[in-house]
């Protein structure tokens, strides 16, 4: 959890996201017309959230070997 804090706090992408991706999951019930594209929609969501996450990581790693 304090990985997720610190990335809300210092991420500005990492935030754009979640402002983008939180009311988009809150719609997928009424925006998708089944059970497969529906948790196809909150998986595309989710895996942005991770990779911005990963590269914050790698991004937090080169400046620490810099």
């Amino acid at each position: 959890m304090a990985g997720l804090r610190a990335a809300i706090r210092h991420e500005a992408a990492f935030r754009q996201e979640l402002a983008l991706g939180l009311p988009l999951l809150l719609l997928v019930p009424w925006l998708a017309p089944g059970r497969w594209q529906a948790l196809m929609m909150a998986g595309s969501v989710v895996a942005v959230w991770v990779v911005e996450l990963l590269n914050s990581a790698v991004e937090a790693l080169a400046d620490a070997l810099s």
